[in-house]
């Protein structure tokens, strides 16, 4: 089992590959005994479209084309795999939504402008002028 990274970002679940088709090994991430290879290409070709998927380090600036490949050496590699070791490898991941619930309870206690804003004095509205 393999993970196709296609063009808009999305990810899905091959079995059967020819690894040439995707370009070079460019990288090779080590985490927790598992070795991850990713192979794309790096180099445009006319008509080819930017993938466009945020890589861990140190690929998370490198522009690929087409079409890119995760697999591992060690067993096959699925889609949930990858997303906890793609956890792993950017830092972690913070749970945004409940931020914003804890947020949201704080500041609907505090009085809003016409507009939805705090008044704190931070915005000023175009009528104090």
């Amino acid at each position: 089992m393999y993970v196709l990274v296609e063009r808009k970002g999305t990810l899905k679940e091959i079995s059967d590959v020819d690894v040439l088709n995707y370009g070079k090994r460019k990288c090779v991430w080590k985490l927790d005994g598992r070795t991850i290879y990713l192979y794309g290409r790096t180099k445009q070709k006319e008509s080819t479209k930017i993938v466009k998927y945020d890589f861990p380090p140190p690929y998370d600036n490198k522009t690929f084309y087409g079409k890119c490949l995760l697999m591992s050496p060690d067993k096959p590699l699925t889609i949930p795999e990858w997303n906890d070791i793609y956890e792993k490898l950017m830092g972690g991941f913070e749970d945004i939504e409940s931020e914003s619930e804890v947020s949201g309870e704080e500041t609907s206690i505090l009085p809003l402008t016409k507009d939805g804003y705090v008044k704190d004095g931070f915005v000023v509205s175009d009528d104090e002028f």
